[in-house]
Formats: structure tokens, sequence, C-alpha cells
């Protein structure tokens, strides 16, 4: 990268689109990309591979964004139990991968703790190079309840008490953080980015005769909850035939899914899947849509919801983690967890009132508090308070 005055940003994710899973931690890309509006940023992920033998780097740059990927061999047997050395030589390989190309970071951004974040302290304690943390993960929530282990918490809580800033995507995630004493005196809530350019209403939408949700997710049963949205909508197909589904994307339950619709008599009747779809696929299925339809049982703040306003689409969401900061009755329906009733009635609601929601006031929402313009001023003014506080 060339050398201005801009700041050289490094963020460390231990979730990142790679060459197996193209989606996988996609909004720490966008974040990343956000950043580099008023910034020089590189990006470094490891990746232990089961079916490699050597390791390999894989090297993209664009102006003002560099990416570098490290894939390295699992091992088997007694080899697995040095798990985390392996990662940390991976991770010191990379770095010094990057050293060959730019200079040294002015302030690391780390992405999901905890072992990106130990790394990040060490890089602070033998580079003196601050670092932030963006945390995303729902783990800290009671719902989910995946963080324990005692050296884990141990290291967890060092690791957010020496960053120079902790960021969450919204502020119900940093209640739960803080809840398990993960304390700094200087946390931020940042939300997640979604790029309004490409996600817009279409002019000239086609009105149709039904209306049209939209179910866009991993397909993991156990945080998305299809089979509780299965559920409604077979219960108010049996009052109404003037809605459809589009169940979009592919997962671990997929297949399960699928055949609960098949038993339902929901299938290609009332949801349709439409498989993984990217780009412009999925804009196109997204400007068809009247609303989007989430009945999670945890989550943090789904960039989903965030693409549905920049569409101007109202969503209809279970009342979990960080949804209810931005989605109220001007963008949409918030209904209780696991409220199966609660949800068909929500749905038969948004039937008879989605033409009452404002899609320009929607999409402005979006455009004003998710914008990559946006996000991205507010990292660089994370980014110089680090700096500040070194």
């Amino acid at each position: 990268m060339e050398k201005t005055s801009r700041k050289h940003i490094l963020f460390l994710s231990r979730w990142y689109p790679h060459r197996y899973d193209p989606m996988f931690g996609l909004f720490v890309e966008r974040h990343a990309r956000a950043a580099a509006i008023h910034n020089d940023v590189s990006v470094i992920y490891v990746h232990a591979d089961a079916s490699i033998s050597k390791p390999f780097f894989e090297a993209h740059h664009e102006k003002h964004f560099r990416e570098i990927k490290y894939y390295y061999p699992v091992g088997n047997g007694i080899a697995r139990l040095r798990s985390p050395w392996r990662f940390f030589r991976a991770m010191k390989q990379a770095f010094k991968k990057l050293e060959s190309f730019d200079r040294q970071p002015d302030v690391i951004h780390v992405n999901i703790l905890t072992r990106m974040g130990a790394f990040a302290w060490w890089l602070k304690r033998t580079r003196n190079i601050p670092y932030v943390i963006t945390e995303h993960w729902s783990r800290y929530q009671p719902q989910h309840n995946n963080f324990n282990g005692f050296f884990r918490k141990w290291l967890t809580k060092r690791v957010v008490k020496n960053a120079a800033v902790v960021s969450t995507v919204s502020d119900d995630l940093r209640q739960a953080m803080e809840s398990h004493g993960l304390t700094n005196d200087n946390y931020k809530v940042i939300p997640n980015v979604v790029d309004v350019d490409f996600f817009h209403p279409d002019k000239e939408k086609k009105e149709s005769d039904k209306t049209i949700f939209i179910h866009l997710s991993c397909m993991e049963e156990r945080s998305k909850n299809m089979s509780g949205i299965l559920k409604a909508v077979k219960a108010l197909a049996s009052k109404r035939d003037d809605f459809i589904l589009y169940m979009v994307g592919e997962g671990i339950d997929l297949a399960a899914t699928i055949r609960k619709a098949e038993d339902a008599g929901l299938k290609d009747k009332v949801v349709f899947f439409t498989g993984l779809k990217e780009g412009e696929q999925l804009l196109k299925l997204m400007q068809r849509a009247d609303a989007m339809l989430l009945f999670s049982r945890y989550e943090n703040l789904p960039v989903v919801i965030l693409e549905a306003f920049a569409c101007g689409m109202p969503v209809i969401s279970s009342d979990v983690g960080g949804i209810s900061e931005h989605l109220n009755n001007e963008r949409g329906i918030l209904v209780k967890p696991l409220d199966e009733q609660a949800l068909t009635e929500a749905m038969g609601k948004m039937i008879e009132s989605k033409d009452d929601y404002n899609s320009k006031s929607i999409r402005q929402y979006a455009t004003d508090h998710f914008s990559m313009e946006v996000i991205g001023n507010q990292f660089d003014k994370m980014y110089s308070e680090a700096i500040s506080r070194k």
C-alpha cells in the first residue's frame, strides 16, 4: 500500500470469508471495507485445514485494502493437542508476510474473541501497537450460553481490559459481555454495515396478488428457528391464501427444514426454498418481497435486517438481542421469541398493513445509521482515540 497520512489498520478476525465458504464472517469483511474509506486496511485470516499437508498463502490487494489468508494443516492424533501453538505460529507467519508488504500497523482491530485478541495483546506488549475490539458473537447471551471454561474466561477478561476501545454491534451485546465481567472503561456501540448503494428498492416494483415474505439465514435451527416459522406459516395458511414465503440460504438444517415443509404440505405451495443467493440474484429477491421475516431464538444485530431496511422493506422479527434497538413500529413488528401464535398474527397484520409503511423513511434510516460512510467515520474516530490513548 502506498504510504500516506492514512492510518494503517490491521484487521484480525476469527471469522472471515475464505476459499471454502465465501459467506463466513462476511459482515467482518464489510466492516473492514468501511474502515478502508479513511484508512489503509490489511486483513489477516488464518484457517486450520484438515485436507492439506503444507501451509500456503492467498493474498489479495486493492487500493487501501489488502487481504492475507493463511491455510495451515491441522495435524492428526497428538498433533491436535498442539492446536493453540499451531494457531499462534500461523499468526506469526501471516504477520511476517504482512510486514514484507507494508509498514507496521498503527492500530490492530480484533474481531471475534478470544484467540485473535490474545495475539493482539501479545503484539501490544512486544510492538507497542494498540488494539481495539469489535465483538459480534452471541455466545455471551444467556440464551446461547456458550461462554465457559476457566482459562477462556480468564484470558478474555484480560484481553478486553487491555484494549483501547471495545465496540459491540448492539448495546444488548455490550451488557451481556459486561455481565460476564468483561470490563473496559471505553465501550462503544458501532452496528453492522450495509451497502446502501447496492441494496435499494426497485423503483419499478410490480405489484403481486399475494404478499411476499422473505426469510434469509444460514438455515441453522438452533438459532434461526425455521421450524417455528413453518408452524406459524401453516397456521396462517389454514385461514388465508394470499401470501407466500421465500426461504433463502443453505446450511446444516436446510434438508430437515425442507422435509418439515413437505410434511406440512407447504413446500412449493406456500413456502419456496431458493438455496443460497448472492449478488444481483439476492437483490432481485429482496426487491420483490414485501416484508422480511425472522423468528430467531437469539441474535445480535442481523445484517439481513439492515439489508431489508436499505431496500425500504419492513421486518417482522422476534424481540431478541439488539434487534429492538432499531426495529420499531415504523419499521416493522416485534414479537415475543418462541411465540408462534404471535408470529402468525404479526404476519396477518403485515399482509393487511404493508402499504402503510413508509419505504423511503425505512431506507433513510438505513442510510443514516448503517451505511459504509457512517460506519467508516465511526471506526476512524475509534482508531484515532486508540492512538491517543497509546
